[in-house]
């Protein structure tokens, strides 16, 4: 896979084509294809002129014009971005996040209409009401710093991703999180990672069709001694596999949700 990272606002229209042309040339070269878009906004200091909706939507359309097959994109959120990722037809994997450098932040956003053909989602640094389509062959659903403005909403995503089967908590909204939210997880959720921001409580209501659950906590809050034995007993009553991890604070091993979701889909592969 050779990406190419799109700087919206940073080149002028023309210098932007002929830079994506060159550089799937140079893909063609060594017989690989320019297949994973990132598009980002460039920083603008507050006294520099800020990134205007046409320079973004010149961007996109070049990009949709020159790249048209690929099948990873990586995008920020904002009011056009709402059919965009739909026209890639051969996305697989697609990372939205919260709108950055003086584009319009979205205090709550609906996800935009997602191809039938994506397997994999990962939805960053947002407030979420739902999906506004089906997503039908979704397999992950990745959720980092992810808000839903009522817990019944979680449920709804899942409702709309008959497939989902790896679902990754990391870093959201507690309150979003409930008893009864997560005790609703479709039975076709095999995997779940969650970090300490998810009340054990929570956790402890996963349904038995989970297969394995892990618990990403930061080492700094652990003693020698678990304090997880409520969550780990709650698991082994339900025959769900429980492995906690231990992240370093600040320096030392981290464990992703994304290096998660990689290690699960290998094994399910």
């Amino acid at each position: 896979m050779v990406a190419y990272w799109l700087w919206t606002g940073d080149k002028e229209p023309a210098a932007l084509r002929e830079d994506i042309l060159a550089a799937r040339d140079a893909a063609c070269a060594v017989g690989e294809t320019l297949d994973s878009l990132h598009i980002h906004p460039s920083y603008r200091k507050p006294s520099e002129p800020q990134i205007s909706q046409k320079d973004y939507d010149e961007a996109l359309k070049i990009a949709l014009e020159l790249m048209p097959g690929v099948s990873h994109l990586e995008l920020s959120l904002n009011h056009e971005t709402r059919l965009f990722p739909s026209s890639f037809r051969n996305l697989r994997k697609l990372v939205l996040s919260g709108t950055e450098y003086g584009l319009i932040r979205l205090q709550t956003t609906i996800i935009p209409p997602l191809p039938p053909s994506l397997e994999y989602l990962h939805l960053k640094h947002l407030e979420t009401a739902g999906f506004s389509s089906m997503c039908t062959n979704l397999r992950v659903l990745l959720l980092t710093t992810v808000t839903f403005s009522e817990p019944d909403h979680l449920i709804h995503c899942l409702r709309n991703t008959p497939a989902i089967e790896i679902l990754g908590l990391s870093y959201c909204d507690r309150g979003s999180l409930t008893p009864s939210a997560l005790a609703k997880i479709p039975a076709t959720v095999k995997h779940v990672y969650s970090s300490a921001s998810t009340s054990r409580e929570a956790l402890a209501a996963l349904p038995d069709t989970v297969s394995s659950l892990t618990y990403v906590e930061p080492a700094h809050l652990l003693t020698r001694l678990s304090q997880l034995s409520d969550l780990s007993y709650a698991c082994f009553k339900k025959e769900i596999s429980f492995t906690r991890q231990e992240e370093g604070w600040r320096r030392g091993p981290r464990y992703p949700v994304e290096a998660w979701a990689k290690e699960k889909l290998n094994g399910i592969a």
